[in-house]
């Protein structure tokens, strides 16, 4: 399992309603928002288990840190080896995650 954090930059903060989509790079070409991008890459777990299963933070809300300057996803866990995913980030529920 992995975290994923990202910081703001100077002056902005994150919300408890952002979400993130972990997309293939195939299917989307790089473009978030393009179809495809509704949907969690197959290759994230619904659960990670290390070293007891939970569910994963892949469909929920981060976990604010630093004045709300930094959003962390965590656990987080791919079912492949190797491969290259994008990240789409989707800020305070505009347009939401769940729409190409």
């Amino acid at each position: 399992p992995f975290a994923l954090r990202i910081h703001a930059s100077a002056g902005s903060a994150f919300s408890e309603t952002d979400r993130i989509r972990v997309v293939n790079t195939d299917v989307i070409r790089g473009v978030c928002g393009e179809f495809g991008t509704s949907h969690q890459a197959n290759e994230l777990a619904d659960q990670a288990c290390w070293p007891t299963c939970v569910l994963t933070a892949q469909s929920g809300p981060p976990s604010l840190e630093r004045a709300n300057a930094t959003a962390l996803w965590e656990p987080l866990l791919f079912t492949v080896s190797s491969g290259i995913f994008d990240v789409c980030w989707c800020g305070n529920g505009v347009e939401g995650c769940d729409s190409d």
